[in-house]
């Protein structure tokens, strides 16, 4: 079982929330570029995913799921930009 982090003081807590801001926009950066090569990928094989997702997830070295959240979220984008008004 995990204990709560409580801060001690108030510039404690601010430096833990700045370690956190910059750690999730380095995650963020990266699924940004992961996202331009899988959507790269995807132009390549008009936008036929049928296995296309597990090489994708074997060549980036992440898991399954991850591509599978990239490519519904490309795929998002890309509907509401044709149908602006769904």
């Amino acid at each position: 079982m995990t204990r709560a982090w409580i801060p001690k003081n108030f510039e404690e807590a601010c430096k833990r929330a700045a370690g956190r801001r910059r750690y999730l926009a380095q995650r963020q950066k990266a699924q940004w570029g992961r996202q331009i090569e899988v959507l790269g990928e995807l132009q390549k094989s008009n936008w036929e995913t049928y296995g296309l997702g597990r090489a994708l997830a074997r060549s980036l070295r992440v898991s399954e799921a991850t591509i599978s959240r990239d490519i519904r979220q490309l795929k998002e984008i890309s509907d509401a930009a044709w149908y602006p008004f769904k």
